[in-house]
């Protein structure tokens, strides 16, 4: 059995997510319209060019965290495209606290820094190198491991994951 737990973009993620879908969404319209209507537009190029956002768009949406399942045994990232695993053993210690805190001074590494959500490989002076599939940035859990740098997930029901989190990993 498992514990699903929603991950509900905050009004940050909404704006950035609705700037990046009118940029990446919308301009390849407006290129490929353009490549039709004008008699030496260069269109192969335009329509490269439109293709190219829209796959960038897709790919992005695809890794975006949607929910996490808490499952005996291990936390699942559940994404549209691929889930990732991590195993409940490698995680020694549990902490809350508030997003901004966690992402202030960061440096993305290879991640979405707001459009459809905070995920990715990241560095900051305090947690160093961690991954973090957040949709949210009001409270956040911070997943300290024995191997590998932290994970940073931010269930809407942050209460509650925790204790799943205990339950499943048998934590007294």
């Amino acid at each position: 059995m498992s514990n699903v737990f929603k991950a509900s973009w905050d009004k940050w993620v909404w704006i950035f997510s609705v700037i990046f879908i009118g940029l990446l969404g919308v301009l390849p319209i407006g290129m490929i319209a353009y490549a039709l209507t004008t008699p030496h537009a260069d269109q192969r190029t335009l329509a490269g060019v439109a293709v190219l956002l829209l796959v960038i768009l897709a790919v992005v949406y695809l890794f975006s965290p949607q929910a996490y399942a808490v499952e005996p045994g291990e936390l699942i990232i559940q994404r549209p495209g691929t889930d990732v695993a991590i195993p409940l053993k490698t995680i020694e210690r549990i902490e809350v606290g508030g997003g901004w805190q966690v992402f202030r001074g960061a440096l993305r590494l290879f991640a979405s820094g707001g459009a459809f959500g905070f995920y990715g490989s990241f560095w900051s002076s305090t947690l160093k190198n961690f991954t973090a599939y957040a949709t949210r940035m009001d409270k956040v859990v911070v997943l300290y491991r024995t191997t590998g740098g932290p994970i940073v997930v931010s269930p809407d029901e942050i209460e509650a994951f925790v204790a799943a989190i205990r339950e499943a990993k048998r934590w007294r």
